[in-house]
């Protein structure tokens, strides 16, 4: 679906697609996300899929992390995001996993 700015709001089944920008969103905390606004973003060393910046197509997913903070603690960032090469790695074990 297009938003009329020029992204794309992926669908839950629907791949991403190589060299399209997409809309996405980031779960973070308050203090978190001044930084990110201020220096911009940067890879965890300690992501449950290994190093890099979590991103969801899935709003409501987004809104439940961080997880160990309380649901008014939390604040989702919505970033337009301009794909590279794409590889989609949704769960631990995956064969592209790189931890």
């Amino acid at each position: 679906m297009w938003d009329g700015n020029g992204s794309t709001f992926l669908q839950g089944k629907t791949n991403p697609r190589s060299g399209h920008v997409y809309t996405m969103y980031h779960g973070t905390s308050m203090e978190a996300a001044k930084k990110i606004r201020k220096v911009g973003f940067r890879q965890s060393d300690d992501g449950m899929l290994g190093r890099g910046v979590y991103l969801s197509r899935d709003l409501q997913k987004a809104c439940r992390y961080p997880l160990n903070l309380r649901e008014h603690q939390r604040v989702v960032l919505k970033v337009e995001v301009n794909v590279g090469k794409v590889k989609k790695i949704d769960r631990q074990g995956h064969p592209g996993y790189l931890a």
